[in-house]
């Protein structure tokens, strides 16, 4: 998707959005006296998810930015929300065609919706492109 062709204004992330999915000091404090190290590492890994999709993204933009799932089969984009005037929309797809989306009032707030359905990683910016030629989406 060609953002400044579509006339859509590029949105980056903020330092506000990086502490949103950070596990506070506190719960981490809890967490280790309840030794629970499985949690813990849990919750690392996605604030290092987190912080790599935010650390990318800074270069990109979240408009019209592919982002993926780990298995590397559903990809979604945000975009302004042609229905509600200010709103934002995610996007999913994958190999046969578009399956969902939402709607919030930012980008922030999308990004964050999709990075807990577990999209968390960016993508060629071809995807869809490459993708809406399989013959699987063709037949749909």
């Amino acid at each position: 998707m060609d953002i400044q062709q579509a006339g859509i204004t590029q949105v980056f992330p903020d330092a506000h959005l990086l502490s949103r999915n950070l596990l506070s000091d506190r719960l981490r404090q809890y967490l280790e006296t309840l030794d629970c190290p499985g949690i813990i590492n849990d919750w690392r890994e996605r604030e290092n998810q987190w912080r790599s999709l935010l650390n990318e993204l800074q270069q990109c933009g979240l408009m019209g930015t592919i982002v993926r799932n780990a298995e590397t089969t559903q990809w979604a984009f945000i975009s302004p929300d042609p229905q509600q005037q200010g709103s934002y929309r995610y996007t999913c797809f994958d190999r046969i065609g578009f399956f969902a989306h939402g709607v919030y009032r930012s980008p922030q707030d999308t990004l964050k919706a999709l990075f807990d359905m577990g999209y968390r990683f960016v993508d060629d910016s071809s995807r869809l492109d490459e993708v809406s030629r399989l013959p699987e989406w063709k037949a749909r």
